[in-house]
């Protein structure tokens, strides 16, 4: 009978619990809450604000039929291309001269400037992107304005790492082509380390590797741009995010075994 009692108890408070006192994560179809204090509009997209795209089909050897959203260009040529938008320091986009004209995104291969936050904002031509509003590394902004005041809406040239065994523009996880801007006969990705906009990106291979490298100890060396935020390269590296700092760890290392590799050696 006692037993009774405290089953009957029970199911009677059990039953006076409102819907909103339980654990919506319990409840079937219940949403996912939200991280506190974050919205998807408050989240820094960074420099990968975009969600990956998978990368295209690619045959063996690398080897594979041009489609309608690559990028050819014939060997030894360079692409006319207008710049209609500036996302950051170090990515842009820009459309063709043909008709009817296409749009593509660039990563300036072989250099990495320092990360801004970004906020969406539309192309030149209506297009939804984005594009830097403030620091999220030391001078990330200040960056982006410099390329900015380079570039915006000219009319310039390009050169791009290809896909091995053709002549497709090779892309990254985002879909961006790796290219090199050329306004006349300055290849800009290169200014912008001279200018200390930006730091020689060894992280990954670049066949100019050596000359970035050298352009950006000269930068260094006269502490221009970025190379001014501190007294040393330590401190500037202070002022950069984690992940930068790590790949960073290296980086003389490798520009010392690329300008090696590039100096001539002697004859008998």
């Amino acid at each position: 009978m006692r037993l009774l009692t405290v089953w009957l108890v029970s199911l009677l408070l059990a039953a006076c619990v409102k819907p909103a006192d339980r654990d919506p994560s319990a409840q079937p179809g219940a949403p996912v809450m939200a991280a506190a204090g974050m919205s998807a509009e408050e989240e820094n997209p960074g420099d990968d604000w975009e969600t990956p795209a998978e990368p295209p089909a690619k045959l063996a050897g690398d080897l594979r039929p041009a489609g309608k959203n690559d990028l050819v260009i014939a060997p030894g040529t360079r692409l006319p291309v207008t710049v209609v938008h500036i996302v950051d320091a170090d990515t842009v986009t820009v459309e063709t001269k043909e008709t009817p004209p296409r749009t593509f995104k660039m990563r300036l291969a072989g250099i990495n400037a320092p990360e801004c936050h970004k906020e969406r904002r539309r192309t030149a031509r209506g297009k939804q992107s984005a594009s830097c509003k403030s620091d999220d590394e030391a001078h990330g902004h200040a960056s982006y304005l410099h390329l900015k005041k380079l570039l915006d809406g000219k009319s310039i040239t390009l050169t791009c790492k290809t896909v091995r065994g053709s002549s497709i523009c090779e892309q990254d996880r985002y879909r961006r082509l790796l290219a090199t801007l050329w306004d006349g006969t300055v290849d800009v990705n290169k200014k912008l380390l001279e200018d200390g906009m930006a730091m020689a990106f060894t992280k990954y291979p670049h066949d100019d590797r050596a000359a970035y490298c050298e352009a950006e100890l000269a930068a260094r060396a006269a502490r221009r741009g970025l190379w001014a935020l501190a007294r040393d390269v330590p401190g500037v590296l202070s002022l950069m995010s984690q992940k930068t700092r790590a790949w960073y760890k290296k980086h003389d290392e490798l520009c010392k075994i690329a300008s090696a590799a590039q100096t001539p050696t002697k004859g008998n």
